[in-house]
C-alpha cells in the first residue's frame, strides 16, 4: 500500500482529503503544518507527500524546499485552492511533482489527486531502477539531469574517484569534474546535455569525435586520486517520455596502458630523427662558414649607412674641421641645405667653397678660439640656404685630447621658428593689450587685491580715472554691506581667495560708483599667472537694468501657485534665479537658495528621491527631452510636501548644456486624494481575495463532507457530519464579519486626534483588569483614520491574549528625524523570531490573525506603517511609525 503524508494547516479540508485518499486504497498519515510534516519525515519513510500551498509561518513552496534540501526525492504534490499561474511554475521549478487545484467536484478533484500520487511514485520507482542498472556497469558511469545535477554515480565511479554515491549525488556546478580534474570544469558529458559547447575551450581534450547523438574523447589532463591516468570517454544525451532532454550520461575508461605504449613507439621513432637531424646539422656549418666573411663585410656596410641615416634624420646639422679651417665631414642633410653634397665638401676650406665671408669669418674666428682653448663655446648666426634666411645656434666642440684637439665638431641647431615666435609674441602682446582696453565689458586685474590694471570700460562704469584705479583696494568699489546682509570686505576675501586657488567664481554684486550711486553687477573672476606672480582677471558687467526687468517679472510670477526657477546642472541644483512663489511653497525666501546662501534645493529633497531625480535628469539631457516628476520636500518648519515639477534644459549653440528652467507648485492635496484611491482599491482586492479563495475552500469542505454522508456504506456518519458541516458555517460567518470590518477602514476619512486621550479610550475597550496600563505619551495630535484607536487597542489586546504571563504593559511615544514613534511594550514572552515577518499577514497568529492585519491597513490609510521589535523571552514591542507631517501639537494649525 501506497504511503501518503498529507500535509494542510484547515483541519477539515485535512480530514476529508484524508478520508477520500483512504477510500482510494492509501495509508494516509497527516500533519497540521511544515514543520510537523518535517518531524514526521524524520521519523518514518513516506512514499508520497501531498501539502497545500498556502499555510502560517511555512508555505508548501518552503516545505518543499526543505525537503529537496535534505537530498529527498520523494514524489511531492503541491494541492490548493491557489490557482496562479506562477505559483505553479515556481512549485515545478523547486521539484514539485505535480500541481493541482482544489475545488469543482470533490470526485473528480480527488480522483485526479490519486492518479497523480501514483504516477509520480512509478516514476521514482523507475528511476531508482535505472540507478540500480547503472551501478552494475563494470565502466565507471555517473548522469545528470539537464541542470548539471548527478544524479547517479556507480560503484565503478566511486572505485575511481574514492568519492561515495551520497556525497556526489545531487551536486551540480561541474562538482563532479573536481575529483577527476581537479578543478570544477565542464566535462564530455555536458556537451551531451547541451550544456556546453563543442568547442569549449576549457575542455582540453586531446581528441573529440561524435558519432550520432554519441560524443567520444580522450584526455590526458585527469589525476583521479592524485595520479595521472589517460581517460577514454562516451557521452550520450537521455530524454524524457515526450522526447525533450533531460540530461546525459557518460561512460570512463583508463586507457593509459594503451597510451603509453603509443608513446614508447613514439619515443624511439624520435630518436632516430634526432640522428637524422644531427648529420644534417654538420653539413650546414661547413656551407655556412664560407659565407661569414661576407657577412660580417656587408655588416660593417650597413653601420656606416646606418650612421648616415641617423645624422640625416637629426633635427640638427653635423660639420667637422680641422686645425686648418678645412670640412672634414659634413652630413647629408647639412651639405644639402647650402647647396652642395659632402663629398664636394670634404677636404676644402669655406672660401674655396664660395661661402659668404661675413658669416663664415666670425664662425672661423670661434673655431680658431676652440682650438686654441680647448673649451666648448656656442655662437648665434644666420645663413641664406637654398630654402631662404634661416637662422642657427651653433655648438662647437673640441674633438681629441683635452686641451690640443685635432678637430671640432659644429652641431647646428635650425633655431628660425624660435624666433619668428618671439616676434609673433611680441606682437600678440600688444594685440591683447587692445583688445583689454577695447573690451565691451569692465575689466579689472588684481594683484594682491589691489587693483593694477584696468580696461576704459571699468573707468566708465566706476566713474574713476585710470590713474584713481589703479592701486584701489576691491573692497572701495563697493557698499559696505551686500543685500544679504554679509560684509562686502569680508565677502570679497572669501571669493577672491577662491578664485587665487584656481577656482573660477561666478557672481551677483552691489558695486560702488565715485559719486555713490550703487550698480547691479554680475562678476566672473579668473586666476591669471604674468610675470611670475599670481594676478585676478575681473569681468564686469553692469546687469542693473536686468535687475529692474527681473524684479518686474517677479511680481508677476508671485500671482502664480508655485515657483518658477533657473539653476546650474550640478547636484545642489544651485539656483540662479527663484520667483518669490519659493516662500509660500518652501518657507524660505529666493535669496536663501540663491547660489545655496542658506540652503540648497538638493537640501530640501528628502534623501531618499535625491539619486533617482539626479539619473532622471540625466536622462533628459542625453535625449533633450522635458522633465516632468513628482517628489517630496521638507519645508522650512519640517512639513513633508509633495511637489510637481516641469522643466527643460537651456543649451548653449554648440550643444552642450548651460541650465535648467522650470515650474515647480504643490500636489499635497491631489497625492492624499490619489493614495486614497489607492487604499480603497487595494481593499477591494482583499474582499475579493477572502470570497474568491477562503470562502471557496470552506465551501468546498462542507461538499466534501456531503458527499461522504451520501456514499451508499457513508464513510462520514450523519451525527459525525452534521458537527462539521456546522463548525465550517461558523466560519464563513466570521469571514463575513472580517470582510464587514475591513470594508468600515477608510470610508470616514482621516482627522486629527489627541493621541492621550485616544489611547485612553483604546485601554477601556480591553478587559485589563489583571493588567497595570501605564501611559506616558506626549500631548499630541495625530492625523489618522477614525479606526486608528481600533489600531492601539489591537496591540493591547494581543500583548494579553498571546503573551501568557503579561502583568504589565506600557504606552510611549519618541521623536526622531523620520517621525513620531508610539510604543506599546509588555513583559509577556514575546514573538518568536522566525514569526516576526508574518504576524502582520492574513491568517497568521494563534486565533484568526485578523486583528494586527487590520491594523496595518488601518494605519496604511494615513500614510503609517507599524512593526514589532520585541526580544523573545523579554517581551512584545510594537511600534507605530507616524511621518512628521501627520502629528503636531494641538496648538498648530492644521496642514488640510
Amino acid at each position: 500500500m501506497t504511503s501518503v503524508l498529507l500535509v494542510d494547516d484547515d483541519p477539515a479540508l485535512l480530514e476529508v482529503t484524508r478520508l477520500f485518499l483512504e477510500r482510494d486504497g492509501f495509508s494516509v498519515t497527516i500533519a497540521g503544518s511544515g514543520r510537523e510534516a518535517l518531524k514526521k519525515l524524520a521519523e518514518t519513510p513516506f512514499d508520497a507527500i501531498v501539502s497545500d500551498y498556502e499555510m502560517p509561518l511555512m508555505d508548501g513552496l518552503a516545505l518543499l524546499s526543505q525537503v529537496r534540501s535534505f537530498g529527498m526525492t520523494i514524489p511531492f504534490v503541491i494541492f490548493t485552492g491557489r490557482g496562479r499561474e506562477e505559483v505553479a511554475i515556481q512549485a515545478l521549478n523547486k521539484g514539485a511533482d505535480f500541481y493541482i487545484r482544489k475545488g469543482g467536484d470533490p470526485k473528480s478533484q480527488f480522483a485526479e489527486l490519486g492518479n497523480a500520487i501514483r504516477r509520480s511514485v512509478a516514476y521514482r520507482q523507475a528511476e531508482r531502477k535505472f540507478e540500480i542498472l547503472i551501478s552494475a556497469l563494470p565502466d565507471p558511469t555517473f548522469s545528470i539531469d539537464d541542470q548539471g545535477y548527478v544524479t547517479t554515480w556507480n560503484r565503478a565511479m566511486e572505485d575511481m574517484t574514492g568519492i561515495p554515491a551520497d556525497e556526489m549525488i545531487g551536486r551540480g556546478e561541474f562538482a563532479y569534474a573536481v575529483p577527476i580534474y581537479g578543478t570544477a570544469r565542464p566535462m564530455l558529458i555536458d556537451i551531451a546535455a547541451g550544456l556546453a559547447p563543442d568547442k569549449d575551450e576549457r575542455l582540453g581534450y586531446s581528441t573529440f569525435w561524435r558519432e550520432g547523438h554519441a560524443f567520444y574523447a580522450e584526455s590526458s589532463q585527469a589525476k583521479p586520486r592524485g595520479t595521472p591516468v589517460f581517460l577514454w570517454g562516451k557521452a550520450t544525451p537521455l530524454f524524457d517520455d515526450a522526447g525533450r532532454l533531460s540530461g546525459a550520461i557518460e561512460t570512463i575508461r583508463d586507457i593509459s596502458y594503451r597510451v603509453a605504449l603509443e608513446q614508447d613507439l613514439q619515443t624511439q621513432y624520435e630518436s632516430l630523427s634526432v640522428v637524422d637531424e644531427e648529420l644534417k646539422a654538420q653539413m650546414e656549418e661547413v656551407i655556412a662558414r664560407d659565407h661569414e666573411r661576407e657577412i660580417l663585410l656587408a655588416e660593417i656596410k650597413d653601420q656606416q649607412i646606418l650612421l648616415d641615416t641617423i645624422f640625416d634624420i637629426t633635427p640638427v646639422n653635423f660639420y667637422v674641421y680641422d686645425r686648418e679651417c678645412r670640412f672634414r665631414y659634413a652630413c647629408k642633410k647639412g651639405a644639402y641645405q647650402i647647396g652642395m653634397t659632402p663629398e664636394e665638401m670634404a677636404g676644402h676650406h669655406w672660401r674655396e667653397l664660395g661661402m659668404p665671408a661675413a658669416i663664415m669669418e666670425p664662425l672661423e674666428a670661434s673655431l680658431r678660439e676652440v682650438f686654441a682653448t680647448g673649451e666648448e663655446i656656442e655662437v648665434d648666426a644666420s645663413y641664406p640656404t637654398i630654402e631662404g634666411e634661416r637662422y642657427y645656434r651653433c655648438i662647437i666642440t673640441p674633438m681629441g685630447d683635452a686641451g690640443h684637439p685635432d678637430l671640432v665638431l659644429v652641431t647646428v641647431l635650425d633655431v628660425t621658428e624660435t624666433r619668428m615666435a618671439e616676434v609673433s609674441l611680441r606682437e600678440q602682446g600688444e594685440y591683447c593689450h587692445l583688445l583689454f582696453d577695447s573690451a565691451g565689458d569692465a575689466l579689472l586685474l588684481f594683484d594682491d587685491l589691489t587693483v593694477s590694471d584696468c580696461n576704459r570700460r571699468a573707468m566708465e562704469l566706476f566713474g574713476f580715472s585710470h590713474d584713481e584705479l589703479i592701486g584701489r583696494k576691491a573692497g572701495r568699489l563697493s557698499p559696505e554691506f551686500q543685500p544679504c546682509g554679509g560684509r562686502s570686505r569680508d565677502l570679497l576675501v572669501g571669493l577672491l581667495a577662491r578664485a587665487e586657488e584656481g577656482e573660477l567664481q561666478f557672481f551677483e554684486w552691489k558695486g560702488l560708483r565715485s559719486d555713490g550711486t550703487l550698480l547691479d553687477l554680475e562678476a566672473t573672476v579668473s586666476p591669471l599667472m604674468m610675470g611670475g606672480r599670481q594676478h585676478l582677471l575681473a569681468v564686469i558687467r553692469d546687469i542693473s537694468e536686468r535687475k529692474r526687468h527681473e524684479g518686474e517679472i517677479n511680481h508677476l510670477l508671485s500671482h502664480i501657485p508655485g515657483m518658477v526657477y533657473r539653476c546650474d546642472i550640478d547636484r545642489n541644483w544651485t539656483m540662479r534665479f527663484i520667483s518669490d512663489g519659493c516662500r509660500s511653497l518652501t518657507g524660505y525666501a529666493p535669496d536663501d537658495l540663491i547660489d545655496n546662501r542658506v540652503i540648497s534645493w538638493n537640501d530640501l529633497i528628502l534623501p531618499d528621491h535625491r539619486e533617482r531625480l539626479w539619473d532622471e535628469w540625466r536622462g533628459v539631457i542625453e535625449t533633450k527631452g522635458v522633465f516632468e516628476g513628482e517628489y517630496p520636500i521638507r519645508r522650512r518648519d519640517g512639513e513633508i510636501r509633495w511637489v510637481w515639477e516641469r522643466g527643460a534644459v537651456v543649451y548653449e549653440e554648440d550643444g552642450s548644456p548651460r541650465f535648467i528652467e522650470g515650474f515647480i507648485t504643490d500636489i499635497t492635496d491631489r497625492r492624499f486624494t490619489e493614495d486614497s484611491i489607492r487604499h480603497l482599491n487595494e481593499k477591494l482586492a482583499l474582499l475579493a481575495s477572502v470570497t474568491r479563495h477562503d470562502l471557496k475552500n470552506r465551501l468546498g469542505t462542507i461538499l466534501g463532507y456531503l458527499d461522504l454522508m451520501e456514499e451508499p456504506d457513508p464513510l462520514l456518519r450523519l451525527d459525525e457530519g452534521i458537527p462539521k458541516i456546522k463548525e465550517m458555517i461558523g466560519r464563513v460567518l466570521r469571514m463575513i464579519a472580517f470582510a464587514q470590518d475591513y470594508q468600515e477602514i477608510g470610508l470616514h476619512g482621516v482627522s486629527w486626534q489627541n493621541l492621550p486621550l485616544t489611547a485612553a479610550h483604546a485601554a477601556d475597550s480591553v478587559d485589563t483588569s489583571s493588567i497595570t496600563i501605564a501611559r506616558d505619551l506626549p500631548p499630541m495630535e495625530i492625523l489618522a483614520d477614525p479606526l486608528f484607536e481600533k489600531v492601539i487597542a489591537t496591540c493591547i489586546d494581543n500583548a494579553i491574549r498571546h503573551g501568557e504571563k503579561v502583568t504589565r504593559i506600557r504606552l510611549s511615544a519618541g521623536i526622531s528625524d523620520d517621525g513620531l514613534s508610539i510604543i506599546c511594550e509588555d513583559d509577556g514572552i514575546g514573538i518568536p523570531l522566525e514569526e516576526k515577518s508574518r504576524i502582520f499577514e492574513r491568517g497568521v497568529g494563534k486565533n484568526t490573525g485578523l486583528g494586527l492585519f487590520l491594523a496595518r491597513a488601518i494605519l496604511a490609510i494615513s500614510g503609517m506603517s507599524i512593526l514589532e521589535e520585541g526580544i523573545c523571552g523579554e517581551g512584545a514591542r510594537f511600534v507605530i511609525l507616524v511621518p512628521p507631517h501627520l502629528y503636531r501639537y494641538p496648538t498648530e494649525t492644521p496642514s488640510r
